[in-house]
Formats: structure tokens, C-alpha cells, sequence
């Protein structure tokens, strides 16, 4: 799907202090093992064998027993990846599958990139991607945004063990203006999001900002590529990068499902919303490959994960065939 570059609109403009990444002394980066324990191995064996309970059985587990330990898991490029216990079924899963998660989107950020770049992980979870980046490029700038704060802590750690000094953790959720909002955050960490989405999440008060704050106070570097899975959020956060996009049209990595109604969007309304910062052109991406946005295929229930190239950026792509 192409799409043409408005000529005009408003600046963004909102005041705010410069926040700090999230950080971690001496102490929190010592200890740390990747010899697991037997219940850390028998959830590992549950993921891997047992046809249900994949899941909440790890993370119960993690959550009972494991809050204490210091493990870390080696990702499939050599990476140290913290172990956060309540999210335990993330890393058995990623044991249970050859040590990624979703390995074609990790490499379409990375076919992407160069090393000097900046990348942006908006919604990073436990850092699997920032990490794995960090560990691929010597001169790569990572920030990373992860509102759970134990996560964001994990991630900073986990940086620490890589010592990657290029990657900043930031425990803020990205809208479309500063203020005070709900996240709410169910059994499965993954799916935290401003809107609920199951009954009984936990309900957490946090800081909201835009991104455009971010970049205009010099907090953070312009990107050069943003992923982003903010479970159908994803354009409160797009609103409120509006000057960003406008002004350095990174490429954009984001999820588009069902999720988005629940914020009362629709995958078209995202794309339109792009194409009026700057003149992209869109395509679906799975395992296969890269599939062309087009009128007829927009709204397909097929794919989830869309990938937003600048057009000026299009030829280039295809003579080096990244596309």
C-alpha cells in the first residue's frame, strides 16, 4: 500500500523533565548462573512435553519458587537473557525453540540496521530483541521501553551481564500525551496493556509520556527503526510520535490484530494514520516472507505483523534485497 506525504500540520510541542533509563548497581549484576536448578528444569520439560498448561504451569512455577534465584539463559546468538520468574514460560519457551522467539522478525530488524543505527523496542517484554540486536551489532543504540517495571529491571540487568553499554531501559508507557494512566497486567506478562483485556489484571498507576517529548528534550536519539508490540496501542503511541516519524521516517515494525478493537481501531486506521506523517509503503510479514499491502488484503485476518518502509527508501531496499 503507498501513500503520499501531507504538506503541512501542526508542531508537537509538550514540556516535560528529562527521565532518567532505568539503572542497576554492583550487586544486582553479581551471581547470576545458568545452571538451572531441578524445578526450573522440570518447567522447562513441562513446556516441552506436556499438552497443557504451558504456560501458567512455568509460570507458577516461577512465581512459587524461583523468585529468589539468579538464572540467566544463553539466547541462540550467545546473548545472557535475565530470567524474570513470573514470565518463567517465556524462557522455557525460548529453550524449547532453538533459544529465539519470533526469529523472522528479530531478522527483519536486523537486515534492516547498520551498525550506528538507533532502535527503538517499544513494548520489549523481557528484552529477548534488544538483546539479541546488542549481541549482532557493535555500534548499535538500543532503548528500549518497557512499562513492567520488574521487567524493565530484568532487561537492564541483562544488559549489564551482556555489558551493553549502548542499551537504555526506560520503565515508561509511550500515548499520545503526557500524564498518569492504568496499565493493566495479566497472568501471561505479555499481553500488559492499557486496556484490560482479561478479568482480575493486576492494575498498575504509571507515567505516560509521548515520544515526541522524549526526542524534543533530547532524552532519547531520533530512530532509524521502531518495533513495537503494545498490544493494540499501537496508535496512541504513533499519535504521539507524530514529529518524530515526520521528521527522521524511520522504518516501523508493528503488530495490527484483533487487539486494536479493544482500543476502538482498525489496521487500516493505523496505516492511514502514517501515511499522513510521511510516505510509506506497507507490507505484511511472516515466516514467508514479505507480502505487498494492497486495498483487497488490508483487512486480512492472515498476518498480524506489518512492516513500514519510507518510500525513499524502497529502490534501495530491492537493490540490496532486503525485499
Amino acid at each position: 500500500m503507498k501513500c503520499i506525504t501531507p504538506t503541512d500540520s501542526d508542531r508537537y510541542a509538550t514540556p516535560m523533565p528529562r527521565p532518567s533509563s532505568v539503572s542497576v548497581n554492583t550487586n544486582d549484576a553479581v551471581g547470576w548462573t545458568d545452571q538451572y536448578p531441578i524445578i526450573f528444569r522440570f518447567a522447562k520439560w513441562w513446556t516441552q512435553t506436556m499438552p497443557r498448561g504451558k504456560g501458567w504451569i512455568p509460570r507458577k512455577i516461577g512465581d512459587l519458587f524461583c523468585r529468589n534465584l539468579r538464572l540467566f539463559i544463553l539466547t541462540r546468538h550467545g546473548a545472557r537473557l535475565a530470567v524474570a520468574p513470573r514470565s518463567l514460560d517465556v524462557y522455557t519457551f525460548l529453550l524449547c525453540n532453538g533459544r529465539t522467539w519470533t526469529p523472522h522478525l528479530l531478522e527483519i530488524c536486523r537486515k534492516f540496521l547498520t551498525n550506528g543505527s538507533t532502535f527503538y523496542d517499544i513494548g520489549a517484554n523481557v528484552g529477548y530483541i534488544s538483546i539479541e540486536l546488542s549481541r549482532l551489532f557493535h555500534d548499535l543504540r538500543v532503548v528500549a521501553f518497557e512499562p513492567q517495571p520488574d521487567l524493565a529491571r530484568i532487561l537492564a540487568i541483562s544488559a549489564t551481564l551482556n555489558g551493553f553499554k549502548d542499551l537504555s531501559v526506560y520503565d515508561l508507557m509511550l500515548g499520545h500525551e503526557e500524564g498518569v494512566a492504568d496499565l493493566y497486567i495479566p497472568n501471561h506478562s505479555i499481553h500488559a496493556s492499557l486496556v484490560s483485556r482479561e478479568k482480575g489484571a493486576k492494575k498498575l498507576k504509571l507515567r505516560i509520556t509521548a515520544l515526541d517529548a522524549l526526542v524534543q528534550c533530547r532524552a532519547i536519539p531520533p530512530p532509524d527503526f521502531i518495533k513495537i508490540d503494545v498490544e493494540g496501542a499501537e496508535l496512541e503511541v504513533f499519535r504521539g510520535a507524530t514529529e518524530t516519524i515526520r521528521d527522521h521516517k524511520p522504518f516501523i515494525l508493528f503488530e495490527a490484530d484483533e487487539n486494536m478493537a479493544r482500543f476502538g481501531n482498525a489496521r487500516g486506521d493505523i496505516l492511514r494514520y502514517l501515511c499522513n506523517l510521511a510516505s510509506y509503503e506497507f507490507f505484511f510479514v511472516d515466516e514467508a516472507g514479505y507480502h505487498p499491502i494492497v486495498e483487497e488484503n488490508r483487512d486480512s485476518s492472515l498476518y498480524t505483523d506489518v512492516l513500514a518502509i519510507p518510500t525513499q527508501r524502497i529502490a534501495d531496499c530491492r537493490r540490496n534485497g532486503l525485499i
